[in-house]
């Protein structure tokens, strides 16, 4: 699955933090966070949740987010 920043942009009012570096780099200031809402909304009714805010170590950065329409 992919998401361009338009995509994710949509989603910053929902971010717990925000990266003017990721913008920088990326067009849209969080990329984790983003993803999951989006891909939530996505699997979901439109609508998402984050479950697990951006959780970040050297190898890997991960959020969780969940619709309500599959049971989050």
């Amino acid at each position: 699955v992919f998401f361009n920043a338009a995509q994710l942009v949509a989603w910053e009012l929902h971010l717990t933090q925000r990266s003017a570096q990721v913008f920088q780099t990326t067009g849209c200031h969080g990329v984790a966070e983003g993803s999951a809402l989006a891909l939530a909304a996505q699997l979901g009714d439109g609508t998402a949740r984050l479950l697990i805010e951006r959780q970040k170590t050297t190898q890997m950065t991960f959020a969780l987010a969940s619709s309500p329409a599959v049971g989050g």
